[in-house]
């Protein structure tokens, strides 16, 4: 099996902006309202960033970290979250995307787990893996690699 991290960094001016405003509205849902949330209930302040945190750390538990191709599939390195791995034969597509589609399928919708739970600083370089049930998104960080693995295996499968 291939270890293949994903992407970390914006591509340009305007994808670092686009990721920025994708990102304050996801820590403002995911975090600042169940802060907030605690905060009233309880009217502590403690009990607001305990809540913060929680949610931080729930949300790092379903981040891939990494993703493991070889023989068998695609493993997704991450401790909670479906798909933990796929068979080639339960895999339909693999498909580069486009950055609008990623943050509306991927980032967006829906909010918690996304479709793309990788700690990517883009919207650019991603592809789908659609599979039997369902599809997620993946930024690699050395493409050619990926889709030279990616072609490999999936080949031997269809043959």
């Amino acid at each position: 099996m291939q270890k293949i991290k994903p992407k970390f960094l914006c591509d340009n001016l305007q994808d670092t902006g686009v990721t920025v405003l994708v990102a304050v509205v996801q820590m403002a849902v995911l975090f600042g309202v169940p802060g907030l949330l605690g905060y009233w209930l309880t009217g502590s302040e403690g009990v607001a960033w305990s809540v913060v945190i929680g949610m931080y750390l729930l949300f790092l538990s379903f981040s891939v970290f990494s993703i493991s191709v070889g023989e068998e599939g695609i493993k997704f390195n991450r401790l909670f979250g479906s798909p933990k791995s796929l068979s080639w034969a339960d895999i339909k597509e693999i498909d580069e995307v486009s950055p609008r589609e990623l943050i509306v399928d991927g980032w967006l919708w829906p909010l918690f787990p996304t479709r793309e739970m990788t700690p990517c600083l883009s919207s650019r370089g991603h592809f789908k893996i659609t599979y039997h049930g369902g599809h997620c998104y993946y930024p690699p960080e050395d493409v050619e690699l990926f889709s030279a693995l990616v072609k490999q295996y999936k080949s031997k499968v269809l043959s």
